[in-house]
């Protein structure tokens, strides 16, 4: 069965995997195990209504990965995807971004402080 992204504008598609950059697609909640995150997930693809709707939501539907903070599926903390309006997603990754690099310099300032203070004994 064909996989397609019900988020937005997106275009992912399974039978185009080059496209798909390493994205994998999460299936959508279901209306009858867990109708109020299906209506959160509904809201954030910011489709119209005709198109996506607690009616049309079956086991075929669901969202790619590009439109999590987690970059992977849904985390304990991101369970939710991004709004499709708001650009959230872009401004959370790039914090993640810029974080995990401070880190790293971090982690460098460390090891040459440590390797220049074990010169000087």
């Amino acid at each position: 069965m064909v996989k397609h992204c019900s988020y937005g504008t997106c275009k992912s598609d399974s039978r185009y995997p080059d496209k798909l950059m390493g994205a994998k697609f999460i299936p959508f909640p279901k209306p009858k195990s867990d109708f109020e995150k299906c209506l959160r997930w509904i809201s954030c693809c910011r489709r119209p209504h005709a198109q996506l709707n607690v009616d049309k939501i079956t086991k075929h539907t669901y969202v790619c990965s590009k439109h999590f903070i987690s970059l992977d599926c849904p985390s304990d903390e991101y369970p939710d995807p991004c709004d499709a309006q708001t650009g959230e997603l872009h401004r959370a990754r790039r914090k993640i971004i810029y974080l995990s690099q401070q880190s790293k310099s971090d982690d460098l300032n460390s090891k040459t402080r440590f390797a220049s203070n074990k010169t000087f004994q």
